[in-house]
């Protein structure tokens, strides 16, 4: 699926979040949502509120878009445009994001009683 236009904001998780909560890390996916630049001061109200309720609908909202994807690709249209991936600012060059599934093993020790 391809997607073009300008966005306030994109997020890929793969990790359930309040912004994301029907993300399942063992699915082998990430969650892309994307907010669109057109969105009023009003819509963004509406759905602050959707996401602090913590229900979830908010990724129903049909001014939001998502969707599950195992790889995703962002080329700005102005190379000017920065990117804010996890806290780091980089430039305006096209990402490319891939999920890994089974790409790593966590192991954890149970905390003693």
């Amino acid at each position: 699926q391809e997607v073009e236009g300008s966005f306030l904001a994109i997020g890929c998780l793969n990790t359930e979040k309040i912004s994301a909560p029907h993300v399942h890390m063992s699915d082998g996916c990430m969650d892309v949502i994307a907010l669109p630049a057109q969105v009023g001061r009003m819509d963004l109200l509406q759905m602050g509120a959707k996401v602090l309720d913590g229900t979830g609908e908010h990724v129903q909202d049909r001014r939001i878009f998502h969707w599950k994807a195992t790889q995703m690709r962002f080329s700005p249209s102005d190379p000017a445009d920065k990117f804010n991936l996890d806290g780091e600012v980089l430039e305006g060059l096209p990402i490319h994001i891939q999920v890994l599934p089974s790409a790593a093993r966590v192991l954890s020790i149970a905390p003693r009683d």
